[in-house]
């Protein structure tokens, strides 16, 4: 009787739950230096086993349990580490942040984005005509009701995603015509078909590391000499902000103290 009383707590507590809300959430970085600073805020992994080729770290943010992985070089690979991490820890959030290169005008070397739109610039029919781009070569990133959660306000950018490191001038320009993104980068198309598997919304941060052009290499050898881990503090900050399940048992320590 006691753990039917409990489990209708429960029960009625998931019915009130806010769209936004998430008890385990998962991490996926690229650069060592977000992990690092990620957890000097955090604190020392509770965690830390070996998943395959992945190390997935668990650590304890507010009411949040975070699984942290590193999503590895190009979008096959960070499908094949997302799943790793996805498919044995059940999550309700993805969360992740990088570096892209830039395709447009405008842009600074270390300006932060919240990604809008990806596309697969890899994915797509070549005809007699050439290559060209499909509907299912682009998929919707942004929730707003996630973007309202920034503890700042990042621009929104369309990000190109493949397996290719860009650095060429004439490349940069014919992937910019191509997919009418701002940005490129190695990720997000893996991630994101890994996320649709698993039917989970995320948020998804990038930096400006070079220009994709033909000083791209020791443009982003520089960036990532000198990059202080900014990625893994607004992760954190941003897990902070965000409205817990209320399902989680470690919300209600005298409610697990019961089950036990």
């Amino acid at each position: 009787m006691k753990h039917k009383h409990i489990y209708l707590f429960f029960l009625a507590l998931a019915a009130f739950q806010s769209s936004v809300s998430a008890e385990r959430v998962a991490f996926f970085y690229a650069l060592e230096q977000d992990l690092t600073a990620f957890e000097q805020l955090a604190g020392p992994p509770l965690t830390s086993k070996k998943n395959g080729e992945s190390n997935v770290h668990t650590y304890l943010v507010g009411k949040h349990r975070v699984y942290a992985s590193k999503m590895g070089s190009g979008s096959v690979q960070t499908a094949v580490s997302t799943q790793a991490l996805l498919s044995v820890n059940r999550c309700d959030l993805v969360i992740s942040c990088g570096p892209a290169g830039g395709l447009g005008e405008g842009l600074e070397i270390g300006n932060w984005v919240v990604a809008n739109r990806m596309v697969a610039y890899q994915k797509g029919i070549f005809d007699s005509t050439g290559f060209s781009l499909t509907s299912s070569s682009e998929v919707d990133l942004a929730d707003p009701n996630l973007i309202d959660l920034l503890p700042q306000k990042l621009p929104k950018a369309d990000i190109a995603s493949g397996e290719i490191f860009i650095a060429s001038d004439s490349y940069r320009r014919e992937l910019n015509s191509l997919s009418g993104c701002s940005l490129v980068e190695m990720n997000l198309f893996g991630l994101a078909m890994t996320m649709r598997h698993h039917d989970l919304s995320g948020i998804h941060f990038r930096i400006i590391s070079d220009f994709a052009n033909a000083n791209a290499s020791a443009d982003f050898r520089s960036f990532t000499d000198s990059y202080d881990g900014k990625g893994g503090i607004l992760v954190h900050q941003f897990i902070s902000n965000l409205p817990s399940s209320g399902l989680s048992p470690i919300e209600y320590p005298n409610l697990r103290r019961l089950l036990e």
